[in-house]
C-alpha cells in the first residue's frame, strides 16, 4: 500500500488520489454487483426459488457494502483528516454492522421467505419476520460493539425513567399497535389469506405487519386498518372450511308465508346462482319474530379462489323473483294508516285471462263456467331474464301460459341454442299437467316474464266437479297429437288432405282412450 501511495503522491495530491481511488472502486464495483445482481435474475426470471429469495434479499445491503468499502479505502489513502484513525475505526464498524446485515438478510430469506414460505407452504406473518430481525440485529450488533472495539454498551441498556416515559408516551399509538398486533398473532383469530369481517369491512387478509393489517375487499380496494382497532372490534372470520367462504345476509318476510314455504322459496333461489355452491347447500335459519316481520338468515357458501362480486347481486335479484312468484311479500315497516278507494279490477283480470284460454287449444272447446274457473284460480309468476323455469327430465305438474316477456325452448344442455321462442299466447307444460309426464324440454327466461300458471290441485278440483270436461280435454289432446305426429312424418299439405284426415281421427280416437285412462289415473277419477 505504501507503494500506491507514493506513486499517487507523486503525481497528484495526496487527497485527490484518494478521492480518485475511492471513486474507481466505488465504480468498479457497483458495476461488479451489478452484472452479479442482473445474471442471478436471470436465472430465476419466474420470482421462485433459493436464488430469487437471496437476490431480492442481498440486492440494497451489497450497494451499501461497496459504498463503505469505496469510503473505507479513500480514508486509508487521504490526509485530509487529521483524526483518521478514528474515521477509518467508525468505518470498519459500518463495515462489519453492514456485513451482518447482508449475511442476516440472505440468512432470513432462506430460512423464512424460501424454506418456510415456499417449500412448508407455511404464512409466516411479517410482524414476526420484523421483530425477529430488530433482535437478531440490536444483539448482534451490540455483541460487536461489546467484544471487538470494548465499548461499554450498559449505558445503552439503562435509560432514565423520565426519558422512557417520555418515549413511552410519545409512541404509545406505535407501541400500541405493535403490542395489538402480537396479540393478534399469539392467539390468531384469522391468518394471511382468510376472509374476515371486521370494522365494517369485508375482504381477504393479505398482510400483516407490526403496524397494521391489510385486506383485499371484493371490489379490489386495500383497506388498512391499525392493529391498535383490529384487537378491538370483534373479527368475524368466514373460512370455516380450507377454500370456501361463506356469506351471510339477512331477510325480513311477512308472517302470512310458512316457514316451511319460505325456507322452500330462498333454497330455490340460491339453486337459481352459478357461483353458488350445492355442496355445502345453502342454508336457512330464522333468527327473529319482529314487529313486521320474520328475520331469516341465508348462509351460502362459494369458492374462495374465484370469488365474483356480483353473487349477492345476482341472488338479491333472485330472492326478488322468487318471493314474487311464490306470493311471500316483503313488508315495510310503516305505522301509519292510510286509506285508497278499492277499485274493481278482478272482471278486467278475468277477461285477460280468458282470452289467453281461449287461444289454448286443448282448452278452448271448455265451456265458459269452466275457463272462467281456470281464469280465476291460476297463479301469476314472474321470472327473471336468464332465469331457469322447467329442466328437462325433471318431474312437475304445473301448465304455464305466456302472458308478458319471452321463453326460449331447449331440447339439449345448455348453452346449445334454443329450438324455439315462445310469446305471449303461446303455452307448454301440458303433458306434465294432465298425465304427470316429466318436462321434455328445459325452458329458460328470455328476457322479464310473466307466466300464468295452471296447477295440478286447480285442474283436479276443475275434474272432480266436472267428470266431463276429462273426456273433453282427453280428446283434444288425442287430436293435437295425432296432428303432429301425421304432419311429422308426412308433412302440413299431406296431413291435410283426405285420406289423411280419415286416420288422423282414427289415430286421434285410439290416442283419445289412451290418454282419458292416462288422466283418470294422475288424478284418481272414478
Amino acid at each position: 500500500m505504501n507503494w500506491l501511495r507514493q506513486w499517487l503522491s507523486g503525481s497528484m495530491d495526496e487527497s485527490l488520489a484518494a478521492f480518485s481511488v475511492g471513486l474507481v472502486l466505488f465504480l468498479a464495483g457497483e458495476l461488479m454487483w451489478k452484472s452479479l445482481v442482473t445474471r442471478m435474475e436471470k436465472h430465476s426470471s419466474d420470482g421462485k426459488g433459493l436464488l430469487a429469495k437471496l437476490t431480492g434479499a442481498v440486492r440494497w445491503p451489497g450497494h451499501l457494502l461497496v459504498g463503505l468499502l469505496a469510503v473505507d479505502v479513500g480514508l486509508h489513502f487521504s490526509p485530509l483528516f487529521k483524526s483518521r484513525t478514528a474515521w477509518i475505526s467508525t468505518c470498519e464498524l459500518l463495515l462489519q454492522l453492514n456485513a451482518v446485515l447482508l449475511i442476516g438478510e440472505a440468512l432470513f430469506a432462506a430460512g423464512i421467505g424460501y424454506y418456510l414460505r415456499e417449500r412448508r407452504a407455511t404464512e409466516v406473518p411479517s410482524i414476526f419476520e420484523q421483530l425477529v430481525k430488530v433482535i437478531a440485529y440490536v444483539i448482534v450488533g451490540l455483541s460487536i460493539l461489546s467484544t471487538a472495539y470494548r465499548v461499554d454498551i450498559t449505558p445503552l441498556l439503562t435509560t432514565s425513567a423520565v426519558f422512557t416515559m417520555v418515549i413511552g408516551l410519545a409512541l404509545q399509538d406505535v407501541l400500541g399497535n405493535l403490542f395489538s398486533g402480537l396479540s393478534v398473532h399469539f392467539s390468531p383469530p384469522f391468518k394471511i389469506g382468510d376472509w374476515i369481517k371486521v370494522a365494517g369491512y369485508m375482504g381477504k387478509v393479505v398482510e400483516s405487519n407490526w403496524r397494521a393489517t391489510t385486506i383485499r375487499m371484493t371490489t379490489r380496494d386495500l383497506i388498512t386498518l391499525p392493529n391498535n382497532d383490529i384487537a378491538k372490534k370483534e373479527i368475524h372470520n368466514l373460512m370455516l372450511r380450507p377454500g370456501l367462504l361463506f356469506r351471510d345476509f339477512t331477510i325480513g318476510l311477512a308472517y302470512e308465508a310458512s316457514p316451511d314455504q319460505v325456507r322452500k322459496s330462498l333454497v330455490g333461489a340460491c339453486s337459481q346462482v352459478s357461483g353458488i355452491l350445492k355442496s355445502p347447500p345453502p342454508q336457512i335459519f330464522m333468527e327473529q319474530f319482529g314487529d313486521f316481520s320474520i328475520s331469516y338468515r341465508i348462509r351460502y357458501w362459494i369458492n374462495e379462489a374465484d370469488y365474483p362480486p356480483t353473487i349477492q347481486d345476482q341472488l338479491l335479484s333472485r330472492i326478488w323473483y322468487r318471493l314474487k312468484r311464490d306470493g311471500i311479500s316483503i313488508p315495510f315497516p310503516i305505522r301509519e294508516v292510510y286509506t285508497h278507494p278499492e277499485k274493481d279490477l278482478v272482471g278486467e283480470m278475468i277477461e285477460r285471462r280468458l282470452g289467453l284460454i281461449q287461444n289454448v287449444d286443448f282448452l278452448a272447446d271448455l265451456e265458459r263456467t269452466d275457463k272462467s274457473f281456470i281464469a280465476e284460480h291460476v297463479r301469476e309468476q314472474w321470472y327473471e331474464s336468464g332465469e331457469e323455469i322447467v329442466r328437462k327430465g325433471d318431474p312437475g305438474t304445473d301448465f304455464y301460459i305466456v302472458d308478458r316477456g319471452a321463453v326460449g325452448v331447449y331440447l339439449e344442455e345448455r348453452p346449445a341454442k334454443s329450438v324455439a321462442t315462445l310469446r305471449h299466447g303461446d303455452f307448454f307444460g301440458e303433458m306434465s299437467l294432465m298425465t304427470g309426464e316429466p318436462r321434455s324440454a328445459t325452458i329458460v327466461a328470455e328476457e322479464e316474464t310473466l307466466l300464468l300458471a295452471l296447477t295440478r290441485e286447480t285442474m283436479s278440483q276443475l275434474l272432480h266437479n266436472n267428470a266431463a270436461v276429462a273426456k273433453r280435454l282427453s280428446e283434444s289432446l288425442a287430436e293435437r297429437e295425432a296432428y303432429n305426429k301425421a304432419a311429422g312424418a308426412r308433412g302440413v299439405e299431406d296431413a291435410a288432405s283426405g285420406p289423411a284426415i280419415e286416420r288422423m281421427k282414427r289415430n286421434a280416437e285410439v290416442a283419445s282412450v289412451e290418454i282419458f285412462d292416462r288422466i283418470k289415473r294422475f288424478f284418481r277419477l272414478a
